[in-house]
């Protein structure tokens, strides 16, 4: 805001290193009228399940399946692991095995009691974001 009871409102571009005048305030701002937004882009982040329990030792995981939707510039990669030793959500061990990022994966996913699956979102232009639907798991 401009301030000095005027309705002049602008926008910093900071990308761009400049000021442009915006639609005008709704009322009139007096001095020491102020307001600030800022927007951080985050052009990664992930999210994991919880460690699924098959209840069989030895469980295969058979399949492991995904519905998306990816904006031009992003991507959604996936990273599995099994045990047949329990172990916690965010636990070091047992090691993440990347599969990719096409859906379905039937090969390279490692076997065990408990499974878990870890998926990156990763986009390249702001407002752009990918979008995780739905993940499935198929084991036996």
């Amino acid at each position: 805001f401009r301030g000095a009871s005027t309705t002049t409102f602008w926008r910093y571009d900071i990308v761009g290193n400049s000021w442009s005048a915006m639609t005008v305030a709704p009322a009139t701002i007096s001095s020491g009228g102020a307001l600030a937004l800022a927007i951080q882009y985050v052009g990664s982040g992930t999210i994991a399940s919880q460690v699924l329990d098959t209840g069989a030792v030895g469980a295969t995981w058979e399949e492991l399946s995904w519905d998306e939707t990816l904006p031009t510039n992003s991507n959604i990669t996936f990273e599995v692991r099994a045990s047949d030793t329990e172990f916690l959500k965010d636990a070091d061990t047992p090691v993440w095995v990347p599969v990719g990022s096409i859906s379905p994966v039937t090969e390279g996913l490692p076997s065990g009691r408990y499974m878990q699956w870890r998926a990156t979102l990763v986009s390249f232009t702001e407002m752009r974001t990918p979008m995780l639907h739905e993940v499935r798991v198929d084991y036996y």
